[in-house]
């Protein structure tokens, strides 16, 4: 028959177990996924301005704050650039849209120019100025190579 001091190691024992477990669990982890691993500071600080930006517990503002700040620091960023495009139209400053969509025509290829063009007509649209969205869809859709766009548009 264990006496009171056996019961009291065990309890001693449990508690250490379990006060380590808690530590292992609440330590810092590091992130094996490759896409982690090799992602620039850049994309880091896009990808935490979308997590303020899509947290109910942070204003979302201080993730737009974030994303113009990156856009402004390097306008080559075409991400940070298409997502303050994108801030824009959804907050109705489409004069800042056409600004931003502009800035991606002139520095992207391909796909994300496309995008680009896409965006920046609908800006024109909702500032009421169909004949300049008519424009850049006669420049970047109707000379367009691309079979898939060519489909969509067809």
């Amino acid at each position: 028959m264990a006496g009171p001091r056996h019961f009291s190691y065990q309890l001693l024992a449990v508690a250490g177990a379990l006060s380590l477990t808690l530590i292992l669990y609440a330590a810092p982890r590091t992130v094996s996924d490759p896409h982690y691993s090799t992602m620039s500071p850049e994309q880091a600080r896009i990808n935490l301005a979308l997590s303020y930006i899509g947290d109910t517990k942070q204003p979302p503002m201080k993730g737009i704050l974030m994303m113009r700040d990156i856009a402004d620091a390097d306008p080559m960023n075409s991400a940070a650039v298409y997502y303050t495009a994108e801030f824009s139209m959804k907050s109705g400053q489409y004069d800042k849209a056409v600004m931003r969509y502009s800035q991606l025509l002139r520095t992207t290829t391909g796909p994300q120019q496309i995008q680009a063009a896409q965006g920046l007509v609908q800006a024109y649209i909702m500032l009421g100025d169909t004949t300049k969205a008519r424009d850049i869809m006669h420049e970047y859709f109707d000379n367009s190579t691309d079979s898939l766009l060519l489909q969509s548009h067809n």
